[in-house]
This record gives structure tokens, sequence and C-alpha cells, in this order.
């Protein structure tokens, strides 16, 4: 059956990459550059990164399986022995210089069959195949290990029986000396896409599917499984092309074949996925997309390829918003791969003409462990908590109205500002409060900035909201005592004539402040008393609401 081979050219033959993953927090950012071009790797390479240095790329046209190697960052390729491997190589992973898996597409041109898995345990020199699927149809799509635990890997394939079929998995929890084998219960589907399968430990890891479009993940280690529907992410297909996750396990973002104008995004660690659109400008229909994140952090790359274009993104807020990280005028770029090594983001990728891109990423000046809130009457109590900070100078909060843009930055607005702790490796919890708010409801972001004047935003999951209070309430005056100005805030619980006067001790009205019609809500009233001279004052707030009365009074000083 050619389902494989007619699906894949039909839409990755105009490919992609959306790279998300949790890098440099900097603004400065490097950009992608080219530094090498290998021969005979086929129409879907694929590559993996062990450091900086040290990676492998691995494809290879009809029946000839290429394997490649490089120890000094792509300068120079060693080709490696592929004896015994019979078919070309649709998926790799390197865990260090000497131990790699490859997978193939289970017969010539990626038709489905047998599908195995090959391991090298000294850098290529010889493999053993170690798993088969068995069955007609199998194709190895990915094989991911986790990278904060490494001993956590899954191998993921299509049904080996065929469309309609359970799909095929096998995982390890040693570091890949056993296999479990499983064919994830009631998930029977066609097909699913080589960087669509991931990973983050031993219970939460899944795949993307060609259809409607949906995913299937685990949150139990494979006992039960979901499947969720993805916006953002459709195509005239389905085909879902890439999934990632913070390493939150709450955060996450998905890429389908043919709109990558906008993506799928999570909140709620996939629970509801919502659109989220992208800066790419390449024509929807003939693209697709890979999404990575670093983990522990919140920055997402995003590179979208078609077969002449290719167009790379990043995000420091978990795919929120995206900056653009200049590419190299090719396409056809089918597989990227990130290592977080000597405190800089190692990104790589690969296109179907044999180009091997390179991009380091800044150091990570701040990882944010959590970023929460709490509403208390009128006031917003921000808090968020850094696990390991450099060169880090001040964050700057900003709050936008829900009902606004939130991509437009004029409509955010900087309410304050908290100073840094410059270099520090243990956790640090700051917070802020955003006082006297109106009723609405708040989105808030905050702004981390280097001693170099880099950058990266955190934006806060959830909405504050501030509700109209239930009774009428008059505040303390601030400053108080004051000279010559001061504020007296008050809060309607309803539509009322409302009348604020200050009167001297002796009980003279000495100012009108307000005297008119006003909705249910909180308001603020400046009291000038230049010409007032010092002493004890009170001011009093009346009101009248559908025949209700209501007087409260309170004191307040003036010193001069």
């Amino acid at each position: 059956m050619l389902y494989k081979s007619i699906l894949m050219r039909a839409f990755y033959a105009l490919i992609f990459i959306i790279l998300l993953s949790t890098i440099s927090i900097n603004k400065a950012f490097s950009q992608w550059g080219l530094v090498n071009t290998l021969v005979q790797v086929g129409s879907f390479p694929s590559i993996s990164m062990v450091t900086d240095n040290i990676f492998f790329v691995a494809g290879g046209p009809s029946g000839n399986p290429n394997i490649y190697k490089t120890t000094n960052g792509g300068a120079t390729f060693t080709t490696l022995s592929t004896t015994g491997i019979t078919y070309q190589i649709y998926s790799i992973w390197a865990v260090d210089a000497n131990t790699v898996y490859v997978g193939d597409g289970g017969a010539a041109d990626g038709k489905g069959g047998n599908a195995k898995v090959f391991k090298t345990t000294n850098g290529g020199t010889s493999w053993v195949n170690i798993l088969s699927t068995g069955g007609t149809h199998g194709f190895i799509n990915g094989i991911v290990f986790s990278r904060t635990n490494p001993l956590i890997g899954i191998i993921q394939s299509d049904p080996p029986n065929g469309a309609g079929n359970a799909f095929w998995l096998a995982k390890t929890t040693n570091g890949g000396t056993n296999w479990t084998i499983s064919n994830p219960s009631g998930v029977t589907d066609n097909l699913s896409a080589q960087n669509s399968v991931f990973i983050i430990d031993q219970n939460f890891f899944g795949f993307g599917l060609n259809k409607s479009p949906q995913m299937r993940y685990t949150t139990d280690g494979g006992t039960t499984w979901l499947t969720k529907t993805l916006y953002g992410a459709q195509s005239s297909t389905g085909f879902v092309t890439s999934i990632a996750f913070n390493n939150n396990k709450l955060n996450g973002a998905a890429a389908g074949y043919g709109t990558m104008d906008s993506i799928s995004r999570t909140t709620d660690g996939g629970v509801t996925w919502f659109g989220q659109k992208t800066p790419s400008t390449i024509p929807t229909g003939n693209n697709f997309g890979i999404l990575k994140w670093v983990p522990g952090f919140n920055t997402v790359y995003l590179i979208v390829s078609s077969s002449s274009a290719t167009q790379s993104f990043k995000s420091t807020d978990n795919g929120a918003t995206w900056t653009s990280v200049q590419f190299p005028a090719d396409g056809g770029v089918t597989h990227m791969s990130l290592v977080y090594y000597n405190n800089n983001a190692q990104v790589s990728s690969i296109s179907s003409s044999g180009n091997v891109f390179k991009l380091q990423d800044s150091p990570l000046p701040v990882s944010l462990e959590s970023f929460t809130y709490n509403v208390s009457g009128r006031d917003v109590n921000l808090k968020w908590i850094t696990t390991t900070e450099e060169n880090n100078a001040a964050f700057e909060v900003y709050r936008i109205s829900s009902d606004l843009n939130a991509s437009n930055p004029d409509n955010w607005i900087k309410v304050g500002i908290v100073k840094g702790n410059g270099n520090k490796n243990t956790p640090t919890t700051y917070n802020f409060t955003d006082k006297k708010l109106l009723s609405g409801k708040y989105n808030y972001r905050i702004k981390q900035i280097d001693f170099n004047g880099n950058f990266e935003y955190f934006s806060l999951n959830g909405v504050a909201k501030i509700d109209n209070s239930n009774n009428i309430v008059l505040h303390q005056n601030y400053p108080n005592p004051f000279n010559p100005v001061t504020n007296i805030d008050y809060d309607l619980s309803m539509d009322s004539k409302v009348t604020l006067k200050a009167y001297d001790i002796s009980g003279r009205e000495v100012l009108t402040l307000v005297n008119e019609q006003q909705k249910a809500g909180f308001y603020t009233v400046k009291f000038d008393a230049t010409n007032l001279s010092s002493g004890t004052y009170f001011y009093k707030l009346m009101t009248n609401s559908n025949g209700n009365n209501s007087v409260i009074t309170k004191k307040m000083i003036i010193i001069k």
C-alpha cells in the first residue's frame, strides 16, 4: 500500500519546520546559518544533536539508506556504515556520540511494511536490529527520549496492520536496555507524522494523527489514552505535523499541514486547545511546521517551510507572541533538533536538498518556575518565582484589558517595575500588587530585562477579574495626612445619585467634589487643599439609588 509515500510526498513536498523550544530568553537572537550540504539524504531526512559539535543526519533515497556524523559542528561529516539496514531512514535519535537509534519506513519509498529500529553503540560502525513492528504497513515515525530524564523514551509507528488498526508503540524506562511494546488502547487511525511524536516524562507522551486534526496522548504512562481535537492547526487533510510541550506539561503547541499562519495552543496540559496566529507569510496550503521546547523554559521556536521558502520564529511566552529569526533562503526543511548545552540552545535543521543549518542562541538569563496571581478587592497580587538568574536587571510589569488585542504592543500599559537580582542560582520569589483597579478583566505579563538591554516576556496564564462591590464603600483617603493633594476612592454597588463633600472641623462645608448621577463601579476623586489651612477635616459620601439613601463619613488631616 502506498499510503505513506503518497501522503508524505503530497504533504511534505512543500515542507515545514516549526521549531519550538524553550531557549535563550535574550532578544539578542542569533540567526540560522548554513554549515554544510550533504548528498543522498532523500526527501525526508532527519537530524539529531548531542552537543553543539556532535550530531547525526539520517535519510537516503529509495533502497539506499545513509547516515552521517559530525564532531565539529557540521564543518565536516563522516558517512557511517549502514550494513544490515535495507530501506531509507525516516527517524533518528542520538543519545550520545556512540549510542544512536534509527527507524525505517518499512519498505522502499516509505510504503510501509515490517518497519525496523536499529541501534549502534559504537558511533555507527555497526548496527543491530533491536525492534520490528511486524505486519505490512508499519512505518517508524519518531524515536524520542525525555530531555529531563534520558532513561525514558518511546518509539512510535503507523498501524502495522493498516488503516483502522491500532498504532504500535515501544517504551523504555531504562535507557533502551529493554523495550515494552504496546498497541495503545482505542487508538486507531491511518497515519502519524515524524515530528508529532513527543515525550516529557514516563507518564506524559503522545503523537499527532492525520485527520480532524487530532492528537492522542497519555498522562498515566500509557494505561489510558486521550483524544483531543486541535484548533488553529487545521488543513484540508487535518494532518498534524508537530506537537510539543513545555516541561511543565501545561503549555503546549501543535502545527498542521497547510495553515501555518496559525497554530494550536494549550495552557492546561492539552485539555483544551485554541488557535494562535503566527507571523508566517508563506502562502497557506503548501507548508507545514514542527514545534519543540527547551526543557524548563517558556521559549519556543517556529520554523515554517514550503518547497521554496522557510521562515523561523521564536516565542519566549509559550507561543503567545512571536519574533522573527532570520533563516537562509531555502525551502524543504524537514526536521529539526535542539539541545541545551553549555548554557546555550543548540539547534540544527536539515532540508530535503541536504542543507544543514545551525542556530546557537544566547544564554538563558532567567528561568521562570511559576507566575501566579490572586485578587483581593480591587487589587491584583502578582507572584513569580525564578530558579536561576543571569545578568538580570529588572522586571517590568504590564497590564491589558482582556477585551483589547494583546498582539498590539500599544494596548499594554506598564504598571510597575521590580528590581532583579543580577546573578543567582537559587529560587527567588518576586511580588507586585496592581492596586485600585476598575471593574473588569485583565491580563498580565512581565518583561525581564538584562543589563545589556536584552529582554523577554513571560505571560500570566489566567485572567484577573475585578467585580463591582456588593456594597457602597468609602475608602480612607491617601495619602493621609497630606499636603496639599489627596485621593478619595469609593465603590458603588449600583447606579446612584452621588454627592461627595468636604467639611471643616466645625461642620462647615468647604468644597463639593462630586454631585452627579454615576453608574455602579469604582471611582477616584482628587482633593486639592491648596486654599485650606492645616487641621482636621471630614469628607462625606451621600448616595441615593431607587429611593435608598446612604451616608458615609471619614476623617482626613491637612498638614502644612
